[in-house]
């Protein structure tokens, strides 16, 4: 049991969940539990949540809409994440430290539940 919770990379025994956090503090979705040594984009991809936004993420007059997700989760039209290229524009720098404080209040979520 010990071997299948260890995440060597961050030398913990573990299990984790992916979920989705809205902007009220509420947990959306939630999947899991799964062994700490799988990866988190794979996580996704069993959790299946790519499949829904690309069904049902539009606002009424047909905008898409869009979840801002880990740096290790593939872009998507309705996943997005941080601009990852060593060489950001100005423009890139501001985006990316903007939705860094948005992931931050998530962050403190989870860090309650934890606690």
């Amino acid at each position: 049991m010990q071997r299948i919770v260890y995440n060597g990379h961050k030398r913990v025994h573990a299990i984790k969940f992916r979920s989705v956090a809205i902007p009220n503090g509420l947990i959306a979705n939630m999947f899991g539990p799964v062994e700490g040594k799988r990866h988190d984009a794979a996580m996704l991809h069993d959790s299946g949540p790519l499949h829904d936004l690309e069904a049902y993420a539009y606002s009424v007059t047909g905008l898409t809409m869009c979840l801002y997700g880990d740096p290790a989760y593939p872009l998507r039209v309705h996943l997005q994440g941080p601009f990852r290229n060593p060489h950001l524009t100005p423009l890139m720098e501001a985006y990316n430290s903007s939705m860094s404080s948005v992931r931050v209040s998530v962050e403190w979520l989870f860090g309650d539940i934890i606690e």
